[in-house]
This record gives C-alpha cells, sequence and structure tokens, in this order.
C-alpha cells in the first residue's frame, strides 16, 4: 500500500515509462535488501540494541524493510516456540540448563503475543510504521 503514492509521485521524475518503472523497481529491491544486510553486520560487529536502533529506522523510512523484518520476527518467534514445546518444562532440570525455553518471560526467546510486543521480539513497532507509511 505504502509503494502506490510513491510510484506515483515519482513517476513524474521519468520521461519514459520503462526507464522509471526499472527505476522504482530498483529502488524497492535495494531498500529491501540494505537493512537484511546491515542489521546482521552492526549485530555482529557492535551489539543487539545498536542494531535494533538501526532496525527502527530502517523500518520507517524504507516500507519493504519493514514488511520483511515483521516476517522475519515473527518466523523467529515461532519457530522457536515450537522448538520450546518439545521440552517439558514442569522438570527442574530443564528449568535450570534451558532458561531461554523454560524461565521466565524475560529470559526467552520467543513471547507469547508478538503482535503486541513493542520490544525487540515483537511487531507492534513495525505495525505502527507501517500504518503510518
Amino acid at each position: 500500500w505504502t509503494a502506490v503514492p510513491y510510484v506515483y509521485c515519482f513517476s513524474f521524475l521519468f520521461t519514459s515509462a520503462p526507464k522509471g518503472y526499472t527505476m522504482i523497481v530498483m529502488y524497492n529491491i535495494i531498500s529491501a535488501m540494505i537493512g537484511s544486510i546491515a542489521v546482521p553486520i552492526i549485530e555482529q560487529t557492535s551489539d543487539s540494541d545498536t542494531a535494533y536502533i538501526w532496525s527502527v529506522i530502517f523500518s520507517w523510512f524504507f516500507p519493504l524493510y519493514n514488511i520483511s523484518n515483521m516476517y522475519q520476527v515473527l518466523y523467529n518467534n515461532e519457530f522457536y516456540r515450537t522448538s520450546c514445546l518439545a521440552l517439558d518444562c514442569t522438570l527442574d532440570i530443564f528449568i535450570q540448563t534451558n532458561p531461554q525455553c523454560c524461565g521466565p518471560a524475560e529470559n526467552r526467546t520467543y513471547v507469547d503475543d508478538v503482535i503486541a510486543d513493542y520490544g525487540k521480539r515483537g511487531i507492534m513497532v513495525g505495525s505502527i510504521f507501517f500504518a503510518a507509511q
């Protein structure tokens, strides 16, 4: 939805339709890929808080990155949640050795409500940005 006004506004900058369409497609591909490449590099070289800040910045300026990031967060959350379901968290040994699955909510690798979470493991911030864009 956010691409329609963008394409309309930038269509006046080009004299030929194929050139304009090609440039818009290239911009969309590059803007979706740049954050997907840059954020993991920042996370490995700096820390996860700095990478999250850059992810929020990219989500605000690039709607395609925002959408791909929300899908990635949803997929990772569901993957971690289903992986942790294999453990019996009623046993003390699993609670002590696997706090990322059986520990308190702040230590887990997943959240129970990914849509309503405003933090790194949720998509509420991305949803708000997407609605605003």
